[in-house]
């Protein structure tokens, strides 16, 4: 795959690709998957970040939804985003959320919950409702 513009800013290192009308993430979930892209070893296809989105992570430009590359399974490409640093990963393909549109990895730069879950210092963390797989070298 190859769907970056370094030319038009869209992912200016050739890395991941933007599903059409998907709006360039925010620095912070930029950096999330060009380490996730390295991590699984191909370019990961970001379906969501902000389109569509009027409340929650995906509001905030602090998420996107992405699918793996062909080789690369679910439970490897939520290692990946994890140890990339993601504060919340939701595997999508086995927990789909109430509002899912299709199979995708979920991943977002601060933790889940409500506003006043975070504020007194909780929010979900780690993965939603999925067991920790692990480093991704092990899958």
């Amino acid at each position: 795959m190859s769907g970056g513009n370094p030319v038009n800013h869209i992912d200016p290192y050739g890395l991941y690709e933007l599903a059409p009308g998907v709006p360039a993430p925010s620095s912070g979930v930029h950096e999330v998957l060009i380490c996730i892209d390295t991590c699984t070893g191909d370019e990961v296809l970001v379906t969501a970040t902000t389109n569509g989105h009027t409340s929650g992570a995906h509001a905030e430009n602090k998420a996107a939804d992405f699918i793996p590359p062909k080789s690369c399974s679910s439970d490897k490409a939520t290692a990946c985003a994890l140890e990339c640093r993601a504060a919340y990963v939701q595997d999508e393909y086995k927990y789909p959320s109430p509002k899912s549109s299709g199979d995708h990895i979920h991943m977002q730069t601060r933790p889940g919950g409500t506003p006043e879950q975070r504020k007194n210092g909780g929010g979900a963390t780690g993965t939603g409702r999925y067991p920790n797989p692990g480093p991704s070298k092990n899958l």
